[in-house]
């Protein structure tokens, strides 16, 4: 019985679930238009991500392409490099020597016997730049070096000339400037024995021409100059330096160092102070060298107004008279301080024209260096060393040049005045003289792009 009723109950419900919907249909629609538009959408989402995918496949394509042509671009350029490497130097070496000495500033034999003596040493040769690291022999590597110092060319005019790459230009350059100072630092010193006997009596010069005069110039090794270096410090990778721009801007308005050097009568630099920021004064530079400390006994060096306060060791000219040689033009000294002046100032022009010939020798000392402290300190030394090198073999005797300069101030021709952009010196009231500011070697000149800076 309970099984029938059970049936009885569903009956009525089955009936009525399998009753007809009037709305059946339009649901049905719906469902169907729904289908096709999901369709259509899923459709269009793989068509989408074909594209994206062959726009990838093009786009990979096209790098690898572009990778190729930079890889082939790029070995053509070295293959380039290798045949140019080593003949910019062979050529100009077999060519003409005057050409030879306008590039390196020294003959074929100064050449040959500075990088004799460098390969003979051991040390020497350990630093200096391996053929096999380099590509380059160690004539080219030598002449690269010199190049960079006597004309202050960047490594992208090296690349260009000797055919190696910018950081191997740099090795080449740091390595063989290392090697160079320590085969020359020599040269540097101060005289002694009978050397310094011989640098006396170089410097000693007759002015007892008027009553109550001096006998000589006794005791005088040197002249002593200060000169500016422009320079602007990179920092070097790992380094622990730091750049204090205002402390180097000198009165001229760059950044410079102040260095001090101390000349022979034969135009060599006896003593240098490096360093020091441009905007010390002389006298601050030589408070802080130690050439006053390490000069022999009973000698003293000459010097002009910016050393006064050291008169104990250095002798400057009289106050309130001419004491430069462009004051003369052709007058005559009267007393006895005018005669001093007059001849200290001839053999006092002997520290300007060494300091002319030293930067106009090496440019990269007047365009600027842009380095480290301790590849500045590098530079500086390689290109003083060098000087000392190339004036050690070719030089003109102080007496000789003494008369020189003698017979153009009573001529009242104008001394050659040699340093590197002298500042022009316009009258000012009361006939004052005042300095024009130069121009900034490491500032871009007008009209130019933001590429053309130092």
């Amino acid at each position: 019985f309970k099984p029938q009723v059970e049936k009885m109950e569903e009956t009525p419900s089955r009936k009525r679930a399998h009753s007809p919907d009037p709305d059946a249909a339009a649901r049905g629609a719906d469902n169907a238009r729904n289908g096709e538009s999901a369709l259509e959408g899923r459709q269009r989402f793989r068509l989408r991500t074909a594209l994206a995918a062959v726009g990838v496949v093009i786009a990979a394509c096209a790098a690898l392409l572009t990778c190729a042509a930079l890889v082939h671009r790029r070995r053509a350029r070295l293959d380039e490099m290798r045949a140019i490497r080593n003949r910019f130097f062979w050529e100009l070496y077999e060519g003409s020597e005057a050409r030879f000495h306008a590039t390196f500033r020294m003959n074929q034999g100064m050449f040959d016997d500075l990088l004799a003596v460098m390969l003979d040493n051991t040390e020497i040769q350990a630093l200096m730049p391996h053929p096999s690291e380099t590509g380059l022999d160690h004539e080219t590597a030598f002449g690269m070096a010199i190049f960079f110092l006597a004309h202050g060319a960047l490594y992208e005019d090296l690349e260009e000339l000797f055919g190696v790459s910018r950081g191997r230009c740099a090795t080449v350059v740091t390595k063989t400037l290392s090697a160079l100072t320590s085969t020359l630092m020599f040269t540097i010193s101060l005289p002694a024995g009978e050397e310094l006997t011989e640098e006396m009596r170089r410097w000693s010069v007759d002015v007892d021409t008027v009553s109550n005069g001096y006998a000589a110039f006794d005791g005088v090794v040197g002249a002593v100059k200060a000169t500016h270096i422009p320079f602007r410090f990179k920092n070097s990778r790992g380094g622990t330096e730091t750049w204090h721009p205002e402390a180097h801007r000198n009165r001229r308005g760059y950044t410079s160092t102040n260095i001090m050097l101390a000349t022979s009568a034969k135009r060599q630099i006896i003593h240098a102070t490096v360093g020091i920021e441009g905007s010390a004064s002389d006298q601050s530079v030589m408070k802080a060298s130690s050439l006053l400390s390490r000069l022999p006994p009973n000698t003293y060096l000459l010097g002009d107004f910016g050393f006064y306060l050291n008169h104990k060791k250095v002798l400057s000219p009289y106050h309130s008279t001419r004491s430069h040689l462009e004051d003369w033009d052709g007058h005559q000294p009267t007393n006895k301080k005018e005669l001093f002046n007059q001849r200290h100032a001839a053999l006092r022009a002997q520290a300007d024209l060494t300091t002319g010939r030293l930067k106009l020798r090496f440019r990269i000392l007047t365009n600027g260096i842009h380095a480290s402290y301790t590849q500045f300190h590098r530079i500086i030394f390689a290109c003083i060393c060098l000087h000392n090198y190339i004036e050690a073999r070719t030089h003109e005797p102080l007496q000789d040049l003494v008369a020189r300069v003698t017979d153009e101030m009573q001529l009242g021709e104008p001394s050659p005045d040699t340093s590197s952009t002298p500042p022009r010196l316009v009258k000012g009231r009361k006939g004052s003289r005042k300095a024009v500011p130069t121009r900034n070697p490491f500032r871009a000149p007008k009209g130019a792009g933001a590429g053309a800076g130092a």
